[in-house]
Protein backbone atom coordinates (compact mmCIF):
# COMPACT_ATOMS: atom_id res chain seq x y z
CA UNK A 1 0.00 0.00 0.00
CA UNK A 2 2.80 2.21 0.98
CA UNK A 3 4.72 2.11 -2.26
CA UNK A 4 1.57 2.30 -4.04
CA UNK A 5 1.12 5.47 -2.49
CA UNK A 6 4.44 6.60 -2.99
CA UNK A 7 4.35 6.22 -6.71
CA UNK A 8 1.60 8.97 -6.77
CA UNK A 9 1.46 11.05 -4.08
CA UNK A 10 4.10 12.88 -1.65
CA UNK A 11 4.31 15.12 1.17
CA UNK A 12 6.15 17.97 1.11
CA UNK A 13 7.48 21.04 2.76
CA UNK A 14 6.32 23.64 0.36
CA UNK A 15 7.34 27.14 1.70
CA UNK A 16 6.80 25.97 5.34
CA UNK A 17 3.13 25.24 4.46
CA UNK A 18 3.27 21.29 4.67
CA UNK A 19 1.16 20.63 1.44
CA UNK A 20 0.40 16.75 -0.54
CA UNK A 21 1.54 16.64 -3.77
CA UNK A 22 -0.29 14.38 -6.77
CA UNK A 23 1.67 13.70 -9.41
CA UNK A 24 -0.90 13.30 -12.94
CA UNK A 25 -0.11 12.00 -16.03
CA UNK A 26 -1.42 14.29 -18.56
CA UNK A 27 -3.20 11.62 -21.83
CA UNK A 28 -5.61 14.86 -23.11
CA UNK A 29 -2.38 16.52 -24.49
CA UNK A 30 -1.97 15.99 -28.06
CA UNK A 31 1.99 18.04 -28.36
CA UNK A 32 3.25 15.71 -25.33
CA UNK A 33 1.02 12.79 -23.87
CA UNK A 34 1.92 11.33 -20.82
CA UNK A 35 3.55 14.98 -19.02
CA UNK A 36 3.24 15.25 -15.68
CA UNK A 37 1.30 17.76 -13.80
CA UNK A 38 1.88 18.84 -9.43
CA UNK A 39 -1.07 19.57 -7.24
CA UNK A 40 -1.18 20.33 -4.54
CA UNK A 41 -3.87 19.55 -1.63
CA UNK A 42 -4.02 19.72 1.87
CA UNK A 43 -4.49 16.73 4.23
CA UNK A 44 -8.18 17.29 4.97
CA UNK A 45 -8.65 17.13 1.13
CA UNK A 46 -6.22 13.97 0.29
CA UNK A 47 -8.11 12.13 3.28
CA UNK A 48 -11.85 12.88 2.21
CA UNK A 49 -10.38 11.73 -1.52
CA UNK A 50 -9.64 8.30 -0.21
CA UNK A 51 -12.37 8.07 2.80
CA UNK A 52 -14.32 5.39 0.82
CA UNK A 53 -11.16 3.50 0.72
CA UNK A 54 -10.51 1.93 3.74
CA UNK A 55 -8.28 -0.55 5.29
CA UNK A 56 -8.20 -2.78 8.63
CA UNK A 57 -5.47 -3.65 10.54
CA UNK A 58 -4.11 -5.26 14.18
CA UNK A 59 -1.94 -3.12 15.80
CA UNK A 60 -0.47 -3.08 18.97
CA UNK A 61 -2.61 -1.99 22.35
CA UNK A 62 -0.45 -3.09 25.40
CA UNK A 63 -2.21 -3.19 28.46
CA UNK A 64 -1.88 -3.76 32.23
CA UNK A 65 -3.82 -7.00 32.00
CA UNK A 66 -2.56 -8.29 28.51
CA UNK A 67 1.24 -7.07 27.68
CA UNK A 68 0.75 -8.31 24.34
CA UNK A 69 -2.57 -7.00 23.65
CA UNK A 70 -3.68 -6.08 20.15
CA UNK A 71 -6.85 -4.23 18.53
CA UNK A 72 -8.24 -4.02 15.46
CA UNK A 73 -8.25 -0.39 13.75
CA UNK A 74 -10.35 0.62 10.45
CA UNK A 75 -8.65 3.89 9.32
CA UNK A 76 -9.00 5.26 5.11
CA UNK A 77 -5.76 3.76 3.58
CA UNK A 78 -4.35 7.50 3.20
CA UNK A 79 -4.60 8.17 7.28
CA UNK A 80 -2.39 4.96 7.26
CA UNK A 81 -0.29 5.93 4.43
CA UNK A 82 0.58 9.08 6.81
CA UNK A 83 1.53 7.84 9.29
CA UNK A 84 4.06 5.61 7.67
CA UNK A 85 7.70 5.93 8.09
CA UNK A 86 8.05 4.94 4.61
CA UNK A 87 5.77 7.37 2.86
CA UNK A 88 7.40 9.34 0.07
CA UNK A 89 8.51 13.10 2.24
CA UNK A 90 10.38 15.99 1.08
CA UNK A 91 12.28 18.71 2.61
CA UNK A 92 11.77 21.56 0.22
CA UNK A 93 10.83 22.15 -2.63
CA UNK A 94 12.71 23.49 -5.34
CA UNK A 95 12.77 24.38 -9.59
CA UNK A 96 15.72 23.37 -10.77
CA UNK A 97 15.10 23.47 -14.30
CA UNK A 98 17.02 20.93 -16.53
CA UNK A 99 16.91 18.55 -13.83
CA UNK A 100 16.22 15.42 -13.96
CA UNK A 101 17.46 14.53 -10.84
CA UNK A 102 17.20 16.78 -7.69
CA UNK A 103 19.40 16.78 -4.54
CA UNK A 104 18.37 14.63 -1.99
CA UNK A 105 15.20 15.16 0.32
CA UNK A 106 14.11 18.53 -2.43
CA UNK A 107 11.19 18.05 -4.33
CA UNK A 108 11.85 19.28 -8.23
CA UNK A 109 8.80 21.21 -9.81
CA UNK A 110 10.36 21.29 -13.34
CA UNK A 111 8.68 17.81 -14.86
CA UNK A 112 10.29 18.94 -18.37
CA UNK A 113 9.29 20.04 -21.44
CA UNK A 114 5.62 20.71 -22.70
CA UNK A 115 7.24 19.31 -25.80
CA UNK A 116 10.00 16.70 -25.93
CA UNK A 117 12.68 18.52 -27.87
CA UNK A 118 13.93 16.86 -31.33
CA UNK A 119 16.42 17.68 -33.98
CA UNK A 120 14.50 18.81 -36.97
CA UNK A 121 15.08 17.29 -40.54
CA UNK A 122 17.26 19.26 -42.75
CA UNK A 123 15.22 21.94 -44.51
CA UNK A 124 12.55 21.79 -42.31
CA UNK A 125 9.96 25.21 -41.45
CA UNK A 126 7.49 26.97 -39.72
CA UNK A 127 5.85 29.48 -41.86
CA UNK A 128 2.60 29.74 -40.49
CA UNK A 129 3.13 30.50 -37.15
CA UNK A 130 6.51 32.34 -38.48
CA UNK A 131 4.10 34.49 -40.79
CA UNK A 132 1.83 34.86 -37.40
CA UNK A 133 4.75 36.35 -35.46
CA UNK A 134 6.08 38.62 -38.13
CA UNK A 135 2.60 39.95 -39.50
CA UNK A 136 -0.05 39.84 -36.68
CA UNK A 137 1.58 39.81 -33.85
CA UNK A 138 4.78 42.15 -34.55
CA UNK A 139 2.62 44.29 -37.29
CA UNK A 140 4.99 43.31 -40.07
CA UNK A 141 7.98 45.33 -38.46
CA UNK A 142 11.35 43.12 -38.82
CA UNK A 143 12.80 45.09 -35.96
CA UNK A 144 9.83 43.99 -33.39
CA UNK A 145 9.86 40.48 -35.42
CA UNK A 146 13.82 40.31 -34.28
CA UNK A 147 13.19 41.31 -30.92
CA UNK A 148 10.76 38.75 -30.57
CA UNK A 149 12.05 35.57 -31.97
CA UNK A 150 15.42 36.60 -29.38
CA UNK A 151 13.22 37.32 -26.43
CA UNK A 152 11.72 33.55 -27.50
CA UNK A 153 14.77 32.03 -27.64
CA UNK A 154 16.28 33.44 -24.09
CA UNK A 155 13.39 32.19 -22.21
CA UNK A 156 14.26 28.52 -23.75
CA UNK A 157 17.98 28.72 -23.56
CA UNK A 158 17.65 30.34 -19.81
CA UNK A 159 14.53 29.00 -18.71
CA UNK A 160 15.66 29.07 -14.66
CA UNK A 161 16.62 32.83 -15.32
CA UNK A 162 14.24 35.68 -14.61
CA UNK A 163 12.58 37.14 -17.05
CA UNK A 164 14.24 40.95 -18.00
CA UNK A 165 11.22 42.59 -20.20
CA UNK A 166 7.53 41.61 -20.33
CA UNK A 167 5.99 41.70 -23.59
CA UNK A 168 2.67 43.46 -24.45
CA UNK A 169 0.28 42.65 -26.76
CA UNK A 170 -2.77 45.39 -27.44
CA UNK A 171 -5.49 45.14 -30.14
CA UNK A 172 -8.99 44.49 -30.74
CA UNK A 173 -10.68 41.04 -30.83
CA UNK A 174 -10.15 38.37 -32.33
CA UNK A 175 -6.83 39.19 -34.34
CA UNK A 176 -4.84 36.14 -33.19
CA UNK A 177 -2.91 37.05 -29.70
CA UNK A 178 -4.36 34.55 -27.37
CA UNK A 179 -3.38 31.80 -30.29
CA UNK A 180 0.06 32.64 -30.20
CA UNK A 181 0.15 32.19 -26.40
CA UNK A 182 -1.92 29.04 -26.37
CA UNK A 183 0.74 27.38 -28.67
CA UNK A 184 3.49 29.05 -27.02
CA UNK A 185 2.21 27.93 -23.39
CA UNK A 186 2.06 24.27 -24.81
CA UNK A 187 5.47 24.19 -26.11
CA UNK A 188 6.84 25.22 -22.65
CA UNK A 189 5.16 23.20 -20.25
CA UNK A 190 5.61 25.24 -17.25
CA UNK A 191 3.34 28.37 -17.86
CA UNK A 192 0.71 29.76 -16.48
CA UNK A 193 -2.60 31.75 -17.61
CA UNK A 194 -4.26 34.79 -14.91
CA UNK A 195 -7.25 36.20 -15.76
CA UNK A 196 -7.69 38.77 -13.21
CA UNK A 197 -5.82 39.44 -9.88
CA UNK A 198 -2.87 36.46 -9.23
CA UNK A 199 -3.54 34.43 -6.96
CA UNK A 200 -2.02 30.88 -7.86
CA UNK A 201 1.28 29.94 -7.17
CA UNK A 202 4.07 30.83 -9.85
CA UNK A 203 7.31 29.65 -8.71
CA UNK A 204 7.15 26.80 -10.85
CA UNK A 205 6.50 29.02 -14.31
CA UNK A 206 8.84 29.77 -16.92
CA UNK A 207 6.24 31.90 -19.05
CA UNK A 208 2.90 33.59 -17.18
CA UNK A 209 0.28 34.88 -19.89
CA UNK A 210 -1.94 37.70 -17.83
CA UNK A 211 -5.33 38.03 -20.08
CA UNK A 212 -7.69 41.57 -20.11
CA UNK A 213 -5.18 43.44 -18.40
CA UNK A 214 -6.44 46.88 -20.42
Amino acid sequence: MVERFNRRWCVCDDHRNVSIFKLIKEVDQTMRPGHETVYRLKDKDFLLYHQNKRLTYAVPAPSKNDPDGVKVVAKSAAAWWLMDQNRLTYEQVVFLTGVTEAPKGRFNLWRGWGVAPVQPPRGADWPLMRRHLHDVICSGNDEWFEFRMNWLAYMVQHPGEVGHSAVVLRSGEGVGKGFFAQYLMKSLGHTRCICGTPNIFTEDTICTCRTASF
